[in-house]
C-alpha cells in the first residue's frame, strides 16, 4: 500500500477531534438546482439520516454527506468510545 492510496479527513468541532479515511476521493462536484432530487429515492443505508441533499447526473446519484452531524451523533460517538 502506497501513502497515496488513501486520503484523511480531519473533523474539529465542539471539543470532537476525528479523523476519516476515504479511499477514494473523487474531487468537488458542483451540481444545478435542477438536478437536485428527494432523498427517499436513494438507497437507505445506516448514513442516509447523514445526507442533507441528493443530486442526479447522468443517472448517477450524489448525495451530500454531512460531516459535521455524523461526527457528533450518538452513533458515532459510542463507537469511538
Amino acid at each position: 500500500m502506497h501513502l497515496r492510496d488513501h486520503r484523511v479527513l480531519i473533523y474539529q468541532k465542539k471539543g470532537v477531534f476525528v479523523g476519516f479515511k476515504a479511499d477514494d476521493v473523487l474531487g468537488l462536484k458542483h451540481f444545478f438546482m435542477e438536478e437536485k432530487i428527494e432523498k427517499q429515492n436513494i438507497e437507505t443505508s445506516l448514513l442516509t439520516p447523514f445526507v442533507d441533499e441528493v443530486f442526479s447526473r447522468e443517472n448517477q446519484c450524489w448525495s451530500v454527506f454531512n460531516i459535521g452531524r455524523f461526527a457528533t451523533s450518538q452513533e458515532f460517538l459510542q463507537i469511538i468510545k
